[in-house]
């Protein structure tokens, strides 16, 4: 079911290969004990941000907490992935991910969709009767790749353009694809796994959302 919601890019969900081993070797390289001091000035930024919001809530504090939780885990990666600052908890990424969560969860609950038990039902049209699941995935898979697509799509854009000056996970990446690029036999990165690397830092919010 992942599959047909468009998760097949997530290496958390890959089988191990060669692959698997690229996406792996890219994202380690980002998120290590040693890389993440790198990180401290936006999560300190983000929690004096989320401390004030808690300050200022209002009485219903569990709502409140949730929701600035929420907000915190999803500023400091989209930050960190991308470069992009969560102004409030009804920002467009926060909402983005949140549908995408919402269709990760249900995935992953074991036997809800009958695709799993006859593989075949994923090739039969979603107007058939009885093909909930591929309506479910015709629902989130775009959702899904907007996730995928739509802020790294925004970085290379801006880069081009020459208004990204502020690294970033998805910067550096597209930077070492653009080297690569000029290089003969030089390889080890394509756009499909920058996207993916990064898009999985931006999903690693997602047991937060859950």
């Amino acid at each position: 079911m992942h599959q047909l919601m468009f998760w097949d890019w997530n290496f958390g969900l890959m089988s191990y290969s060669q692959t698997w081993r690229n996406h792996r070797r890219e994202f380690h390289r980002f998120f290590n004990q040693h890389e993440v001091n790198n990180y401290r000035s936006i999560q300190l930024r983000e929690s004096r941000s989320f401390l004030r919001r808690v300050l200022a809530s209002s009485s219903d504090v569990t709502d409140d907490l949730g929701q600035n939780v929420r907000q915190i885990f999803t500023a400091i990666i989209v930050k960190i992935t991308y470069d992009m600052d969560i102004v409030d908890f009804n920002d467009d990424y926060i909402v983005l991910a949140e549908k995408a969560a919402e269709g990760f969860s249900l995935a992953a609950v074991p036997g809800l969709f009958w695709v799993e038990y006859f593989p075949i039902l994923k090739y039969i049209p979603s107007w058939v009767p009885g093909t909930y699941s591929k309506k479910m995935a015709e629902y989130y898979k775009p959702i899904v790749e907007s996730m995928r697509n739509t802020p790294f799509d925004r970085i290379k854009d801006g880069m081009m353009k020459g208004e990204i000056t502020t690294p970033s996970v998805a910067s550096t990446l597209i930077e070492k694809l653009s080297e690569e690029s000029k290089e003969e036999h030089s390889n080890t990165i394509d756009e499909e796994l920058a996207r993916n690397v990064a898009a999985v830092a931006y999903a690693g919010q997602l047991s937060i959302l859950l």
